[in-house]
């Protein structure tokens, strides 16, 4: 008889995930049959088997499988933020007695009296959402002490008991995938929620329709490393213009020559694409940069595209900066002046933290207070610069004060400081969005959507084109909102986990347990090694009558696989004394740490999703909540090819379109 190890259940579980967060394989949520479930009588008895309000039964064969499959209407695709590995929730619960790791079999069972370890208790969730394995639990003692911290080596609480720090579930998993039953369990090296989040990739699903291609001008240049022997003035310069041609100045603040800030000189305009820049010193080494563009149209009538992306990471080299401010509604709070302090340095700002940032450079703009000859107050506080570098958000009142008193105002919120990555539109000649350039791709993103706005010049205001109405300024023939999904990077050596996963050491022996401790030995007995690894070494706790109470070990060594320990003198190969009983315990695969996923038995991937409102074959699609069967498919196939369906929604009915004939509607 074959034996399915419980790690084959494992890997195939982590299999699929690799496939869904990688892309590898497509899976996609299937929603079908809207119809209300039919009534089905037991032909004997006539009492109700099935209806709406009782489901029939799953039923696991090919016709029912069939069914299923025709009853599909709508599919959505699993996105690497919608799968999580999960494991069965164990909180830490004082006066409990826990499991240990140790293989378990029918001779040798756990505290609790299991067989196997996939069945045991011996991993914990705190309140903190720390997990820890628990590697000695005492001689089967209750675990009175919370285990907290997270060294990357085994420690010891005032119980007795022995752990291993694990992981922490960050934020994102805890809101999605932390239930009452199930908590998520991932590795850190390899899994994006623990990654840097940079937007690396992207999916369009819908290309839109009537996107204008943008012309461009130079917004900032921002320093990201400051580099050595620059001179003061040397020059950026861009591509020739078919318009004006941006260029960019040098600020040098310093006796090495390396670069403070960049001015731009020259915005320039009529950019059809986004232009090369070329950086000319004839002593300076080192300098990087990064361009930022802006749409360069602001004429009345003109129109740009532009990718919008909201999450929650930012912009890496500048995320926040000063977006706007505000004195409405704080009205009363404006101050009562005499004189119109016009003068940028009124305002106090924090240093940013880069040392290549800038500070703000704001202006307040007065009026004459009514009734009050002679006296003004602030209307409100024109932003000339928005600043750099800071990592904070500006706040007036916390970290931003005012030489001016009277007078109070909003700088923001963390929202709109937030300088998020920066996607550029790429519009093809049938004013389709065919791509996009990542010119920043952040950090931290976990989540991010990107929304493709056209902007028109209305009045000399910039404002945004609106899908599905009929008339007005927003109003645009024929105009549709393209649709798409981002992608992000995976992998980042810089949490508490990688720690642990990096440092772990296989074939270690971190505990020795001691099932009898025989009697007659003492401190300066010599404890000998037998094993297939190295540089295992402890030291030995003796009790009354020279009996051996524990094993402290001071180095867990490297590569066993099988270790003996004998003590005293020893006789061909044998200790003349024999009466103690070790039971060393050697950790898994990898180390204690290297893999949380396979060491803490996962089985079960969970899958979620928010549903609503989908916009397929041009139109909104019916609410997926109004359906009765959900299944999941791999890899669908295009009707009538051989092609891998990849969009991110889609249907499996058809759309029928015909033109109405005016005289006969």
């Amino acid at each position: 008889m074959a034996l399915l190890k419980y790690s084959l259940k494992t890997n195939i579980i982590k299999s699929i995930f690799y496939e869904i967060v990688s892309n590898v394989s497509s899976y996609y949520y299937c929603y079908g049959k809207s119809e209300p479930w039919a009534t089905v009588l037991d032909p004997v008895t006539n009492v109700i088997i099935s209806d709406e309000n009782i489901i029939e039964a799953v039923v696991d064969s090919s016709n029912y499988e069939s069914q299923v499959r025709e009853n599909i209407s709508y599919m959505k695709l699993v996105s690497s933020n919608d799968a999580a590995i999960v494991i069965r929730r164990v909180n830490w619960v004082g006066g409990t007695v826990y499991d240990m790791f140790d293989t378990y079999s029918e001779s040798h069972k756990s505290t609790s009296g299991k067989a196997n370890l996939s069945e045991c208790t011996f991993y914990v969730l705190t309140p903190d959402y720390n997990v820890y394995k628990c590697l000695f639990n005492a001689n089967g003692a209750a675990s009175t002490v919370q285990p907290t911290g997270f060294s990357v080596n085994k420690f010891k609480t005032y119980d007795g008991y022995i752990w291993k720090f694990m992981y922490t579930i960050p934020l994102y998993l805890r809101e999605k995938f932390l239930t009452p039953v199930w908590m998520p369990v991932t590795t850190s090296v390899n899994s994006q929620f623990y990654s840097k989040g940079k937007i690396i990739d992207y999916i369009i699903e819908d290309s839109g329709d009537k996107y204008e291609k943008n012309t461009w001008k130079v917004k900032g240049i921002n320093v990201t490393n400051p580099g050595v022997n620059y001179t003061n003035g040397d020059l950026i310069t861009f591509d020739v213009s078919p318009d004006v041609t941006a260029q960019g100045i040098l600020i040098v603040n310093n006796e090495i020559g390396s670069v403070d800030s960049i001015t731009v000189s020259n915005s320039g305009s009529g950019y059809i694409t986004i232009p090369d820049s070329t950086l000319n010193s004839a002593t300076g080494s080192n300098l990087d940069y990064a361009v930022e563009f802006m749409p360069g149209t602001t004429t009345e009538g003109s129109q740009w595209t532009e990718l919008i992306v909201t999450g929650d990471g930012f912009n890496e080299n500048n995320p926040y900066s000063l977006k706007l401010t505000r004195i409405e509604p704080l009205e009363g709070q404006r101050g009562n002046f005499t004189v119109q302090d016009v003068s940028p340095s009124t305002f106090i700002w924090p240093k940013p933290k880069t040392s290549y940032g800038y500070i703000p450079i704001v202006v307040p703009v007065y009026r004459e207070i009514s009734g009050n000859d002679g006296h003004y107050e602030i209307d409100y506080i024109d932003v000339i610069n928005p600043g750099y570098g800071y990592t904070v958000p500006l706040v007036f009142g916390g970290n931003v004060s005012s030489t001016l008193t009277g007078f109070s105002c909003e700088l923001g919120t963390k929202e709109t400081q937030k300088n998020e990555a920066t996607l550029l539109p790429i519009i093809g000649s049938n004013k389709q969005i065919q791509g996009i350039m990542v010119l920043d791709g952040g950090i931290g993103y976990t989540y991010a959507n990107v929304d493709a706005k056209l902007y028109k010049i209305v009045s000399g205001i910039k404002t945004e084109i609106e899908e599905g109405v009929t008339s007005g300024p927003t109003y645009k023939s024929g105009f549709r909102k393209a649709r798409i999904t981002l992608k992000f990077n995976v992998g980042d050596l810089q949490t508490k986990q990688s720690g642990v996963e990096l440092v772990a050491v296989n074939g270690s022996v971190p505990i020795v347990k001691v099932l009898d401790g025989g009697s007659g030995y003492s401190y300066d007995d010599p404890i000998t090694i037998i094993g297939d690894g190295k540089n295992f070494n402890a030291t030995l706790s003796i009790g009354t009558g020279g009996s051996i109470t524990g094993v402290n070990v001071t180095n867990e060594g490297s590569g066993y696989k099988n270790i003996r320990l004998l003590v005293g003198a020893i006789n061909n190969g044998n200790p003349i004394n024999d009466s103690v009983v070790f039971y060393p315990i050697i950790s898994p695969n990898g180390g204690h740490g290297k893999d949380a996923v396979t060491e803490l038995y996962a089985n079960t991937i969970m899958f979620t999703s928010r549903v609503g409102l989908e916009y397929i074959h041009g139109v909104y699609f019916s609410d997926p909540l109004n359906f009765r069967q959900l299944s999941l498919i791999k890899n669908p196939i295009k009707t009538n090819s051989n092609i891998f369906y990849r969009n991110i929604s889609g249907s499996t009915t058809a759309l029928l379109t015909c033109d109405i004939d005016q005289a006969l509607a």
